[in-house]
């Protein structure tokens, strides 16, 4: 039956109860960690501060066969003004919206509290409390974690490869052209990028950028932090974490733990999240 089946870029077809079924090649995974440090599904980096709310990642080229969905993200500050963290996430998909918000262990659904785990939608999307993360989960494999803190992540299906937009890039492989507005045009900076991708949500006082207070840490405190018993300890060659770095590269995790702590004034609890949020990342790439 293969023969005849023509799959999307990133699928393969195999055969299912003599059916040809088109099935993703792989998958990728967006995340925003700390005041926020974004990555993107191509793998490209930047830092972002604003707190309106967000498209992280929304299908903008519909294709037959693809369940349409939208991630939505909202910041806000802590403590520092010039620094935010992912305070909200929603998901729409299947008629649905779920949000993942201030109360640990309970979602709203269409507006209304729903405590975990719940299944919804005739079984095809779940959303359970796995470790400190609510966890949504679909039966076509969109995945969206968030800890009610200050880690988020999204992970999509290769069937999705080039159809998608957001503040997680548009999933084309090529890390260069990931500041593209929904029109699929690409903005010089950072806040031109988010803006664009900006949802209307009845915060007057959230802003796209730091308002001339961006945050900043002197060389001096960057060294100081990333000795190896801060910060350094992710990269330490014979270290606790010794065993991650072949399946992932701490140089990112390293940094944003330095920033981090810089911008919170010494806070050490960001040490804390910083390593666990390497040793998450690390179990999840196996």
């Amino acid at each position: 039956p293969c023969e005849d089946t023509e799959c999307r870029e990133k699928e393969n077809c195999v055969v299912k109860n003599n059916k040809a079924v088109c099935v993703a090649q792989s998958k990728a995974t967006c995340r925003a960690v700390g005041d926020p440090h974004y990555l993107t599904f191509d793998g490209e980096r930047f830092d972002f501060q604003g707190t309106c709310s967000y498209v992280m990642a929304t299908v903008v080229k519909s294709e037959p066969g693809l369940i349409p969905f939208t991630v939505l993200t909202k910041n806000n500050h802590r403590g520092n003004n010039r620094v935010s963290f992912v305070r909200k996430v929603s998901v729409t998909v299947y008629g649905l919206t779920v949000v993942i918000s201030t109360h640990k262990g309970k979602v709203e659904v269409n507006g209304e509290n729903v405590y975990l785990p719940v299944t919804l939608a005739r079984g095809n999307l779940t959303v359970v409390y796995s470790g400190s993360y609510a966890v949504l989960k679909t039966n076509f494999g969109l995945k969206v974690m968030y800890d009610w803190n200050m880690k988020f992540y999204v992970t999509v299906p290769s069937s999705y490869f080039r159809t998608l937009g957001g503040l997680c890039g548009n999933y084309n492989g090529d890390r260069n052209d990931e500041f593209t507005n929904p029109k699929g045009n690409k903005e010089p900076t950072v806040v031109k990028f988010a803006q664009s991708w900006r949802t209307e949500d009845g915060d007057l006082f959230c802003h796209d950028d730091c308002q001339g207070e961006c945050p900043s840490c002197t060389p001096a405190l960057q060294q100081k932090y990333k000795e190896e018993k801060l910060c350094g300890l992710l990269a330490k060659k014979d270290g606790p974490f010794a065993s991650c770095h072949k399946v992932l590269d701490p140089g990112m995790f390293m940094d944003n733990c330095v920033y981090d702590i810089c911008i919170n004034k010494g806070i050490y609890q960001f040490l804390c999240e910083n390593m666990k949020s390497y040793n998450d990342a690390c179990l999840a790439e196996g």
